[in-house]
């Protein structure tokens, strides 16, 4: 029995496509306030109870929980698996949401000079720069992390899970202005900093980079989270979930004109969102010049409080 056709026999008939997932209401709980935050993945039909993150696991899970059923036993006999207990599906990795996240040791830290000009140039002070324990690579030239200030990309627990690095030299257009070391699409940065701010302030503003986070921070507005790029990670929602805000902004980069990639993606980062939270706390919020960067520590306070 192929995952959808599961489903619907189980009676989740309002199926909602996103990307590699369903997503729908669960039937073996009441949640007729709560949205879409059942998701069940097409391939392996792995699922997550959004608002209740402790109800996840395999299809047979799912089943057993909406049929009422005494075990997982009954479960694969009635989604049809053979007498080995091997599904009829084809093997696929059912362990996805198994962190297989690389840790660094904090001695990489030592190979980093704490010279945070480029960032006091752009308005950002030393104390905040010492906070996130970055500074400049002091290897060889043609190295990973030559020639760029690099922040070392920590846990909520204070491990080193990757390193992201800002281009210093622009020498060619061939560098990218960030560059990446390890899995920091699922970091959920600066939670080794702010985790009590964001549970404290239950408001939550969503940037694109660690430069747009610092300028916010810097200019008191604390409780954000980093994107490292434009699209929203499950490890991300899944961390908001978990936090239950009052209030979401989202604070891409402002590209000028509607239909440009920043203002198209954060309208995509809103229509994700509003499939689990309701829709009066989303909001999108430009920065009033090009990013955070270009605006002043005032300007910075003056646009939070306008919200």
């Amino acid at each position: 029995m192929e995952v959808k056709e599961a489903l619907e026999r189980l009676g989740y008939s309002h199926l909602k496509e996103y990307g590699k997932e369903y997503r729908t209401k669960p039937l073996y709980r009441d949640s007729d306030n709560q949205g879409n935050v059942l998701s069940i993945y097409k391939d392996t039909g792995y699922f997550i109870d959004h608002a209740r993150p402790d109800i996840r696991g395999p299809l047979a899970e799912l089943v057993r929980l909406t049929l009422n059923l005494n075990g997982l036993k009954d479960a694969k006999k009635w989604l049809g698996e053979d007498s080995t207990g091997e599904s009829i599906f084809k093997k696929r990795n059912q362990n996805i949401f198994i962190n297989q996240n690389k840790i660094y040791d904090d001695d990489n830290l030592n190979y980093l000079i704490p010279n945070h000009e480029y960032w006091e140039g752009r308005g950002i002070s030393a104390p905040t720069m010492d906070l996130f324990k970055g500074g400049i690579d002091d290897g060889v030239e043609g190295g990973k992390f030559y020639g760029r200030y690099v922040f070392p990309i920590l846990n909520p627990h204070k491990q080193i899970m990757g390193f992201s690095g800002r281009d210093l030299i622009k020498s060619t257009n061939e560098r990218a202005k960030w560059k990446h070391l390890g899995p920091v699409s699922k970091a959920l940065y600066p939670s080794f900093l702010n985790e009590e701010i964001l549970k404290i302030k239950k408001e939550i503003f969503l940037v694109e980079s660690i430069g747009d986070m610092l300028s916010l921070w810097d200019g008191g507005v604390k409780n954000t989270l980093v994107l490292f790029g434009i699209n929203l990670s499950d490890d991300l929602l899944y961390h908001l979930l978990k936090l239950k805000p009052q209030k979401i902004t989202i604070s891409l980069n402002d590209d000028g004109q509607q239909g440009k990639a920043g203002n198209r993606a954060a309208e995509k980062i809103h229509d994700d969102l509003i499939s689990y939270f309701d829709k009066k706390i989303i909001n999108i919020a430009f920065p009033t010049k090009n990013d955070f960067n270009e605006m002043s520590k005032n300007e910075i306070k003056k646009w939070a409080y306008s919200l």
